[in-house]
């Protein structure tokens, strides 16, 4: 086979791979759907669609904090963050760089920490 050939019939192969690829990666996602949940105008969380974004926002500028506590699973590992804005009006945003997020739950208080004496209310946790 010629050196041609060879070149050509690598770049048909490369062309249909490429093309498979974008033809499935939305329907990977179709089924994926946005995640937001809040307590009133206290503030409010929002994950995006491919579970690798993550936006809580403080609405008011007051005392209180809102946080979201998202579980990030990749491959066997997991681990638990949580992302809080607040007690001044404003939006913070994390990205996950390996693995999605698997679960997350909206919290808002005096203090969002999970840690022991924090004082914090949470919505139900949303499962994906």
């Amino acid at each position: 086979m010629t050196s041609h050939r060879r070149t050509r019939r690598f770049a048909i192969v490369a062309g249909a791979a490429a093309a498979c690829l974008l033809a499935i990666s939305p329907a990977a996602h179709a089924g994926a759907r946005a995640w937001s949940d809040g307590y009133g105008n206290v503030g409010h969380g929002e994950i995006v669609f491919d579970r690798k974004e993550i936006v809580v926002c403080d609405s008011r500028n007051d005392t209180d904090r809102v946080g979201v506590e998202y579980e990030v699973a990749y491959g066997p590992f997991r681990r638990t963050a949580l992302l809080q804005a607040g007690p001044r009006r404003g939006c913070k945003i994390d990205n996950v760089l390996l693995g999605t997020i698997t679960s997350a739950k909206f919290c808002y208080g005096g203090d969002v920490s999970s840690g022991p004496g924090s004082y914090r209310h949470c919505n139900n946790t949303a499962r994906f």
